[in-house]
């Protein structure tokens, strides 16, 4: 018998006996130094069943990555060609083994071009609708039921 499921915030098709994704097992971190919009991030990805982490700047960041192995990271990148670049470009040093999603307010294809060829996996331009941030980590840790 197939039964259509919601658990989480993802739609899937359930054969009796089958699992839905445990995305507790997903830590994410966030980085991001405007505080209203980091708990907006948290708390939408708390909401779905991530393991979720919050930074306001890479300093503080760069604590958890020292003692916590992260699935994802969601960095806020603020001035890109005024030093965020070369901040993205350490934590992509730092972070060896973990994706990147770049979350900015710069809606450029040159700099989505460069921050992909830099190593991260999507970049966002903000305001970011929930379900767009969603289908992006998903696809990035590819989380599929």
């Amino acid at each position: 018998m197939r039964l259509a499921v919601q658990q989480r915030g993802l739609a899937t098709n359930k054969v009796e006996g089958d699992h839905l994704p445990n995305l507790e097992v997903f830590r994410i971190l966030i980085i991001e130094n405007d505080s209203v919009f980091r708990r907006s991030l948290f708390k939408a990805l708390t909401g779905e069943g991530y393991t979720v982490f919050a930074a306001a700047d890479l300093v503080e960041a760069t604590e958890f990555i020292s003692q916590v192995t992260f699935s994802l990271i969601l960095y806020g990148l603020r001035r890109p060609y005024q030093g965020g670049l070369d901040q993205l470009k350490h934590l992509l040093q730092i972070a060896k083994n973990t994706q990147i999603i770049v979350v900015t307010t710069f809606n450029e294809p040159e700099l989505k071009r460069q921050v992909l060829d830099m190593g991260a996996r999507d970049l966002i331009v903000k305001p970011v609708r929930k379900a767009a941030l969603l289908n992006s980590v998903a696809n990035v840790l590819q989380v599929h039921s």
